[in-house]
């Protein structure tokens, strides 16, 4: 189709089509067409009216003086009565000229590949917009008016639609309030997992596995990192256990074993800890440690507002920025597109514990010795020091005090359950016993008590004993159990299971039938023995009577008569068992 037919098919469908015909207009657009005409013809019929005609005609028709003349010149050539219909407005710079209906199937097209595609582009929506038009017999829009109605739907929305509401807020909502601020180290701890963005492998086969996750905390006050934890697990009571033993105790004895040479001082027990809304990082377990340390129970973050822990998730994602320099990554903006980005399954090169060392390098000997912004441009080094030991202008709070039990502070964090004893012992799992408990075994099977464990170590649970506070170490009742983890510990009894020797389920349903039908001949046979012994006994009791010439047999109770007053008879209700019969002749 030329340029020409494009716009008068356009016109057809403008507003101005439906005056073009005469056949389409009520009774009432035909009237007012008719005064215009009389109108027209009467200041025509003057030859050359007056400015003050013209205006008064102009008045009576309803429009401005220029735009009658006009009206004038243009019925003076046409003759047409309908040049004198008044013009429809196209709805202004920015307003909608489609057809309703079309606009009505852009706006549902749009909704319906936002809510339930979130990733197709928007010429795939404009393609199915066509489509649906065609199959309908309307006029498809162009692709520029369809950008247009994209682009006048806030992102916001879109995104809302695409992503959820959450998601939106997160992004878009205006960031308001935060954290208070710190006075010294150790006032407040933020502490948060996510996962890396780094693919390891196994120590010994050097093969793959997944990427690990890292659970972290930072002192807000000095911006220093107090500890970290790097498991392959999802972050659960014994991750959070083994990180608050690490920010309460030194890291000298970790350290060592890691075989680093790095050095982290920062260490002490937080009055606060400062955490999202993660269930495992404010469990029944860590606020029992809080209370058995004399610790305040975690401070919840509000709801959908991540940046009241802004120190930390800055942190994190600038720690995961780092990463993507690393072979295995799984970030795909690193200097070049998708299609040139290798498998990180492929190119994992570092293990666990190699990332681990990776990690005390990046904060001990990196991040802590870095200036930071949003300290004063001090580095979270000098700012834990100078918090610590003090300054001029200002004292420390002093060396935190050491724990005299380290293993105490794991226990208290650790995973906590409440189990009663019985004669075999503790149930978690396993069965687990030891003399400790015998003291226990008359308490009942309503009175429960704090039990411990580590999932990596099924051999063995702590029993805290509600007398003298002290977590006492319980072997498995099975010497033969190993130091495994829990997770292969089920594994094993899954794989009895599976392996195990199928039930034959038809031959035991077959037996049971049989069963039940053992009953019913027992339980007929039983009530025929004693329907003939009682025929039997009555045909005897007949037999005696007819020799004595007795004529009937009276039972007469054993049991001891009562007083009873004169004229006060109660009656007796028959009894047959443990009664004889008396005999009463017939006078």
């Amino acid at each position: 189709m030329d340029r020409r037919g494009e716009y008068e098919r356009k016109l057809a469908l403008s507003p101005q089509a439906r005056a073009a015909d005469y056949s389409l207009l009520t009774d009432e657009e035909r009237a007012e067409l008719e005064r215009r005409r009389r109108i027209v013809l009467d200041i025509e019929a003057v030859g050359r009216p007056s400015e003050d005609q013209v205006r008064k005609a102009a008045a009576d028709f309803g429009i401005g003086v220029r735009q009658f003349n006009r009206y004038r010149a243009d019925f003076r050539v046409t003759q047409d009565i309908l040049c004198l219909a008044r013009g429809q407005s196209d709805g202004g710079r920015g307003g909608l000229r489609l057809n309703p209906q079309v606009e009505k199937l852009i706006e549902d097209v749009r909704l319906e590949f936002d809510r339930d595609r979130p990733n197709t582009k928007e010429h795939h929506i404009a393609k199915e917009i066509r489509h649906r038009c065609i199959t309908r017999g309307l006029s498809a829009p162009s692709p520029k008016t369809l950008r247009s109605r994209f682009a006048g739907v806030p992102i916001r929305q879109r995104v809302a639609a695409k992503y959820g509401s959450k998601w939106a807020r997160e992004r878009y909502d205006p960031l308001r309030g935060k954290t208070p601020p710190t006075n010294f180290p150790l006032e407040r701890v933020q502490i948060d997992h996510t996962l890396v963005d780094v693919v390891c492998t196994g120590d010994h086969d050097r093969q793959h596995l997944g990427r690990p996750w890292v659970t972290i905390a930072i002192d807000e006050y000095s911006r220093a990192i107090l500890a970290f934890v790097l498991s392959w697990e999802y972050p659960n009571a014994t991750t959070i256990a083994l990180l608050m033993a690490r920010i309460l105790t030194p890291k000298e004895e970790w350290l060592k074993s890691t075989g680093t040479t790095v050095e982290w001082p920062m260490w002490g027990k937080p009055s606060v800890i400062y955490v999202d809304n993660a269930r495992e990082l404010s469990s029944n377990a860590v606020v029992f440690g809080c209370n058995a340390n004399s610790m305040s129970p975690p401070e919840r973050r509000p709801a959908g507002r991540p940046h009241f822990g802004g120190i930390i998730e800055r942190f994190m994602g600038n720690a995961m920025d780092k990463m993507r320099l690393l072979r295995g990554s799984t970030a795909d903006q690193r200097g070049f597109g998708k299609e040139r980005t290798r498998d990180p399954n492929e190119t994992a090169e570092m293990s666990r514990s190699d990332l681990e060392l990776w990690l005390l390098e990046q904060i001990c000997e990196q991040y802590h010795h870095t200036a930071h912004s949003g300290n004063r441009m001090q580095t979270p080094y000098k700012a834990w020091h100078r918090g610590i030991y003090g300054t001029e202008k200002a004292p420390g709070i002093g060396m935190p005090p050491v724990p005299p039990d380290k293993r105490k502070i794991f226990l208290d964090f650790a995973e906590l359950q409440h189990r009663t004893i019985q004669r075999y012992g503790i149930r978690w799992d396993a069965l687990y016993w030891d003399e400790i408990l015998r003291p226990f075994l008359d308490s009942g099977t309503k009175k429960r008590f704090i039990v411990k464990r580590n999932p990596y170590d099924m051999s063995r649970i702590w029993f805290l004993h509600p007398d003298e506070g002290r977590y006492y170490e319980i072997p498995a009742a099975d010497l033969t159990l190993r130091s495994i983890a829990l997770w292969e510990w089920r594994q094993a009894k899954a794989r009895e299971r599976v392996e195990g020797d199928p039930t034959d389920e038809s031959r035991v349903a077959g037996s049971v039938e049989r069963q039940r039908a053992l009953e019913v001949q027992a339980r007929n046979k039983t009530g025929a023995h004693k329907r003939r012994m009682n025929q039997q006994r009555r045909a005897d009791a007949k037999a005696v009577g007819q020799e004595l010439g007795l004529t009937e047999l009276t039972p007469v109770h054993t049991q001891r008569e009562t007083n009873t007053p004169a004229g006060n008879t109660m009656p007796r209700s028959p009894q047959r068992r443990g009664g004889t019969f008396g005999v009463v002749t017939r006078e």
